[in-house]
C-alpha cells in the first residue's frame, strides 16, 4: 500500500488526478484506493493531493499491522497523529493534513463516524 504514480486527463473542465496501482497491488487494494480517491473528490480534496492522503493512510496502515484497518481505535489515530508530529521534518500542515486524510477514511470510507480523534494540533 505505498505511494502511487500520479497521471491526469481532464474532465468536465477541471482536471481529474488518475490513481495508478503500484507493482504488485492486489486487485482489492487498488479498488480501495480508488473509491478512496472518489471520496477524495467529492470531499473537495485538490487534484494531486489525493496521493499525499492515501501515503498517510497507508503509512497509518502499516504502523497498525497485524490489527486490521477496522480494528483501529480513535486512540491508535491519535497516537499515529502524535508521532507524526514528534518527526523531524513535521510541519503543522503536514499533521493537519493526515488526521483530514484518516477523518476521511474512517467517516467516509469505514463508516466510523465520531472516532473522537485529538489532534495534537488542536492543543
Amino acid at each position: 500500500m505505498g505511494s502511487s504514480s500520479m497521471g491526469s486527463s481532464s474532465g468536465e473542465g477541471c482536471e481529474k488526478t488518475l490513481r495508478k496501482g503500484v507493482a504488485g497491488e492486489k486487485p482489492a487494494e487498488r479498488g480501495f484506493w480508488e473509491r478512496y480517491w472518489e471520496v477524495l473528490r467529492v470531499k473537495g480534496v485538490k487534484a494531486g493531493q489525493e496521493r499525499w492522503y492515501e501515503r498517510s493512510c497507508a503509512q497509518f496502515i502499516r504502523v497498525l499491522k497485524p490489527r486490521r484497518l477496522r480494528e483501529a481505535t480513535a486512540k491508535d489515530v491519535t497516537s499515529f497523529l502524535g508521532l507524526l508530529a514528534q518527526q523531524p521534518d513535521a510541519e503543522g500542515w503536514k499533521v493537519r493534513q493526515a488526521d483530514h486524510a484518516l477523518r476521511i477514511l474512517f467517516e467516509d470510507m469505514l463508516s466510523k463516524p465520531g472516532m473522537g480523534v485529538k489532534s495534537p494540533l488542536d492543543g
